[in-house]
């Protein structure tokens, strides 16, 4: 998951008409506890009353304020709901720390701008200890509000991430079934079949062998949604084989796996989509053959191809790059790095390190 960002003003996971109430509101009521405590101490009067509640509201909004930055501080810091306890921690620490400065300060300071005559300097320690208790139990109160009402913000965010990602997995399934049962793609590898029997009848049964991998991986691979990088390059082996077949000299694969780290996990059929939307793309000739180049390094892998743009644009189908993009979007991965220079089509990929719910392939 990506870290959220911080709008000025608006604390994440907060309505900001909710938190405009809360603090109309809540200042004022938090205020009244300390109100008649001077008036309990000092005698029931209107104008400590008057000045005990504008200076409340005014030093309460202030550390209203403060406390407010550093929930921020420390929710950019710990986003996600895995880091809830450090969260709540720090928060928390926190509010106290800041309480037990500015609490004393507002308590003396009072006293100093006292314009009724009334008060008296505040009695050590008792004074500030209940002035601090006071504070504190407000503070707890408004911080537990500000957490679970974030809590629960987290919460919705992950129930609507995992119902885009079961939409994209089930979008990426559809694909693989199409691909599965794609009449043109097996239309074509029957008819390179068909031919390679007659020509060459050994090369005919490496064809077979290949096409039966690559059926093989799309059906284990479509109930999954990381298979290991591994599988990947072998499968695109094998898709490349049948591709090259039919197109021949026109077609070129470079597959550079030399510094593939084990571990590493990919969307399954990754590099088919990459594959086929350069080849949907451009022009493919003897004379002028269309390089793909896969590129696996320790954190990314990365597809490139030389354009050769064809004259008629072509429609955009289903399953392709913007697929690849909400797929990746959806497990929490960078979205693919696509670059266009003109010459060469560049999309980099991150590499995944979870292990869960993949499927091993022999």
């Amino acid at each position: 998951m990506q870290p959220e960002k911080q709008h000025t003003g608006t604390l994440v996971g907060v309505d900001p008409q909710q938190d405009k109430w809360l603090r109309i509101i809540g200042i004022p009521v938090a205020v009244l506890p300390f109100v008649f405590f001077y008036l309990e101490e000092y005698g029931y009067d209107w104008r400590l009353f008057l000045m005990t509640f504008v200076w409340g509201v005014v030093s309460t909004a202030t550390a209203w304020w403060v406390l407010f930055w550093w929930v921020m501080r420390v929710r950019s810091r710990f986003t996600r709901k895995s880091e809830t306890g450090r969260r709540v921690f720090w928060t928390f620490a926190g509010y106290s720390l800041f309480t037990l400065i500015l609490q004393p300060a507002e308590t003396w300071g009072i006293t100093q701008i006292d314009l009724t005559g009334l008060m008296a300097e505040p009695e050590f320690p008792r004074t500030y200890v209940i002035h601090i208790c006071l504070a504190l139990t407000f503070v707890i109160i408004v911080g537990g509000y500000y957490e679970v009402t974030y809590y629960l913000y987290l919460y919705r965010q992950a129930v609507a991430e995992s119902e885009a990602f079961q939409k994209a997995r089930l979008q990426s399934q559809l694909d693989g079934l199409k691909n599965q049962v794609n009449p043109h793609f097996l239309f074509n590898s029957l008819n390179s079949l068909s031919a390679l029997i007659w020509e060459d009848r050994q090369r005919a049964g490496e064809f077979l062998d290949e096409l039966a991998t690559v059926y093989r991986y799309l059906l284990q691979s479509s109930q999954c949604r990381l298979m290991p990088l591994r599988n990947e390059t072998n499968f695109i082996r094998s898709f490349f084989f049948l591709l090259q077949t039919r197109y021949g000299a026109a077609l070129e694969l470079e597959l550079e796996t030399r510094n593939a780290p084990k571990n590493r996990y990919l969307p399954p059929m990754t590099l088919q989509i990459l594959v086929e939307n350069a080849i949907r793309h451009n022009v493919t000739e003897a004379d002028r053959p269309l390089r793909i180049r896969v590129e696996v390094g320790q954190e990314t892998i990365i597809v490139t191809n030389t354009i050769q743009r064809k004259k008629d644009p072509v429609a955009r189908l289903s399953g392709g790059l913007s697929h690849l993009d909400t797929l990746y979007g959806t497990l929490g991965l960078s979205r693919p790095r696509i670059t266009d220079d003109g010459r060469t089509f560049r999309v980099e990929l991150e590499l995944a390190q979870d292990t869960e719910d993949l499927v091993a392939l022999s």
